[in-house]
């Protein structure tokens, strides 16, 4: 959060809302990033550019709105495959695919 603020960016860690609020999110929002869940799905189907974070699971495909971001160690399982997922390897994705202006 503190490099995106200091590029010029905002952004917000939401944990607790109710339905409602978590659809406006993620229909306002520019870019929402997190595992493969319902939110992931919303907030794609939403047309709201999303990157999702696919360990086991393969990823989506049907929804335009919606990047995958696998894991760099396949053989690994369960947690251990989705905690391979960095951060960086996340930036390094947005950077690539020039999904954000301020990275």
């Amino acid at each position: 959060q503190k490099m995106i603020f200091q590029r010029g960016g905002a952004a917000e860690v939401v944990t607790r809302l109710s339905i409602q609020e978590a659809f406006a999110f993620m229909k306002e929002g520019d870019l929402y990033i997190g595992n493969d869940t319902s939110l992931l799905n919303i907030a794609g189907s939403f047309g709201t550019s999303a990157i999702g974070l696919f360990g086991t699971t393969p990823p989506l495909t049907y929804v335009p709105a919606i990047h995958p971001v696998l894991s760099p160690n396949p053989v690994l399982k369960g947690k251990e495959e989705m905690t391979a997922i960095s951060p960086q390897s996340v930036l390094s994705y947005l950077r690539q695919n020039q999904l954000v202006g301020f990275i």
